[in-house]
């Protein structure tokens, strides 16, 4: 038998497979009936595991597509030097783009609105460092800085 975080995985992807496909209650049911007429009780807990595939595999036929899950989870630590150093190198050059040579003081505002971090050099967590990836090329994609700030 499968351990036990598996089974409540796949019983899991069953039911949002059935409202993914908003099959009703009487059709899912159906479904399963029709699959497993002979030991099917009334519930989906008490199928086996094997079953439990079968029944994936049937959801997934009709149009059910499992999609994995997000690289970049709040709070996942993100241990790839290479890639933090990536993306700082990128939030650097985007920064500079937005606010030119001295874009630490503006950056460091920024962290410190979005994360209560003082300093841009603080941010360990690689989503964080994403985060403000996506905020800065938001900022960019408004106009430059100099152009709005005169329009003030």
């Amino acid at each position: 038998m499968k351990p036990v975080s598996t089974r409540k995985k796949l019983i899991q992807l069953v039911h949002v497979a059935k409202s993914k496909l908003g099959l009703p209650e009487e059709q899912y049911r159906a479904l399963i009936c029709e699959l497993f007429s002979d030991s099917f009780a009334g519930s989906c807990s008490e199928l086996s595991d094997a079953q439990l595939e079968g029944l994936l595999d049937a959801l997934k036929s009709m149009g059910f597509s499992v999609k994995p899950k997000a690289a970049w989870k709040q709070g996942e630590n993100f241990d790839h030097e290479a890639s933090t150093a990536g993306l700082r190198a990128e939030i650097e050059e985007y920064s500079k783009a937005r606010w030119g040579e001295g874009f630490q003081k503006p950056l460091n505002a920024l962290v410190k609105a979005m994360f209560k971090v003082e300093e841009y050099g603080w941010l360990r967590d690689g989503w964080k460092l994403k985060r403000l990836k996506e905020s800065i090329l938001k900022l960019n994609a408004r106009g430059p800085y100099e152009a709005r700030r005169a329009t003030r």
